[in-house]
């Protein structure tokens, strides 16, 4: 991945990927890969499963809108994303507005939902702070 692409919102995305993958090749056998995962686990656990992790995917268009479903059947995504916003925006009206606002991303609607879009939500290198 390209170094100024933001990596935060893949992070999460890439190691359920690995995952995916690994339980595929052994034929979704856990006693072939139990002990990977765990190694695998245990690391994600102590270093890297925070808040901002899970609100980088949930953000994320390119995995939300591919595993909706998923991700708001997991409450802790959307705790995640409601952590976040209140610890890095104090004031209330405009964490108010941001929550308008993820409902029209969760939805899909307005920006959200134009065709231009819709066909970045499957385009991994998307990068949302391009410059121009």
């Amino acid at each position: 991945m390209d170094s100024d692409v933001p990596t935060m919102g893949f992070l999460y995305g890439y190691l359920i990927e690995a995952k995916n993958e690994i339980s595929k090749r052994f034929n979704n056998d856990r006693t072939k890969f139990e002990d990977v995962f765990q190694f695998i686990d245990n690391r994600w656990n102590s270093k890297l499963k925070t808040p901002l992790h899970r609100a980088g995917y949930y953000l994320n268009p390119f995995y939300y809108y591919q595993n909706k479903l998923a991700v708001e059947e997991d409450a802790t995504f959307r705790d995640a994303v409601v952590n976040c916003i209140t610890k890095l925006v104090p004031n209330e009206e405009t964490q108010d507005k941001i929550i308008e606002e993820l409902e029209k991303f969760q939805n899909g609607e307005d920006s959200f939902g134009k065709d231009m879009a819709q066909r970045q939500w499957k385009n991994i290198n998307f990068d949302p702070g391009m410059k121009k």
